[in-house]
């Protein structure tokens, strides 16, 4: 009551400090050599919606870039990135989430303060040392972008493993016993006068050999790009434009992963609760928690992945240990 009761009695002076504390950003901006950031949201529908709707509940102006770039060795694509001002009101914040200061005079600071929330976020970013041009860049208004809807192929359907919802995709599509390739080295193809890179690593979802109907598999795509807004590309031919030929050794097949983790005393319950999240809730995919108390009640070679939070893992015997060297020599883990 008393803080309210200041903050009334001082009203007039604390308007007047938030006043300067804005109008002084617009001073700070014009000295910093940085006029902007511009930020890669190419493959992160979903993640980059959560970062718009951050920068709009703080009311931080971000613009559409609408021309490609290439600033710092990365590539901006038009339509596909966006920028966000410098001289703008909350110039500071802008400046925080951007933070990459790694020295500090003061040796005493609290541990969060030179964590880039960009970095946070997983986008590629640069610096923009020209002013912001608005007649090259318009104001956003769209909060989620959308992935591209998918069309049918009589051939396969492509997904780009650098889209953070890939590994979602092919936990669903493995559950499922669909037939999934991954590439071993990057490629292009060419669809309609446009050329589309693919990473390591990206998904090849071939019509044939499949357990379902194409007519089946593609409803099945359909509701799976909906569901986890992800771009999946219809490809019509075999033949790639560089790299390696979708019909060839270098795509593997993949097979569905069984995933053990371990907890108990001794391991850290914030990391272990954090992969139990991401199997359970991100990818939808089960994995079995075992005390260690209890690991030697488990058949080691019903699965494949065995995940070792941070701890001290005391209570492994040294028998235990022995069987899981063992397992990682007898099989790919």
């Amino acid at each position: 009551m008393a803080s309210i009761t200041a903050s009334i009695d001082h009203r007039t002076t604390l308007l007047e400090n938030q006043l300067r504390f804005f109008q002084s950003a617009f001073e700070l901006a014009q000295k910093d050599p940085v006029k902007g950031y511009l930020v890669d949201l190419k493959y992160n529908n979903n993640t980059a919606a959560h970062f718009k709707d951050l920068l709009a509940r703080h009311q931080i102006r971000y613009l559409t870039n609408n021309r490609d770039r290439k600033v710092d060795g990365k590539d901006f694509e038009k339509g596909t990135s966006i920028i966000i001002p410098t001289a703008q009101a909350n110039y500071r914040l802008v400046k925080v989430i951007f933070d990459e200061t790694k020295t500090y005079v003061d040796s005493v600071f609290y541990d969060g303060s030179g964590n880039s929330i960009a970095y946070l976020y997983g986008f590629s970013y640069a610096s923009l040392k020209q002013g912001v041009d608005n007649g090259e860049s318009d104001q956003s208004s769209a909060i989620n972008p959308q992935a591209i809807a998918l069309t049918r192929s009589n051939y396969a359907y492509l997904v780009d493993w650098r889209q953070e919802g890939a590994a979602w995709l092919l936990s669903q599509l493995l559950q499922r016993g669909i037939l999934v390739k991954s590439a071993s080295s990057p490629f292009e193809l060419s669809d309609q006068g446009r050329t589309i890179g693919f990473d390591y690593g990206s998904l090849l979802i071939p019509i044939q050999g499949q357990p379902i109907s194409a007519d089946e598999l593609f409803d099945l795509l359909q509701k799976l790009n909906k569901r986890g807004n992800i771009t999946i590309t219809s490809a019509s031919t075999g033949y790639s434009g560089k790299g390696i030929d979708l019909g060839s050794s270098g795509f593997k097949s993949l097979a569905p992963q069984n995933a053990l983790l371990l907890t108990g005393n001794g391991i850290s319950a914030y990391e272990a609760g954090e992969v139990w999240y991401t199997f359970e809730r991100q990818l939808e995919q089960p994995i079995l928690r075992l005390n260690l108390d209890q690991f030697s009640r488990v058949n080691l070679e019903e699965y494949q992945v065995l995940v070792l939070a941070s701890g001290e893992y005391t209570g492994l015997s040294s028998a235990a240990i022995e069987r899981i060297r063992a397992w990682v020599k007898n099989g790919e883990h």
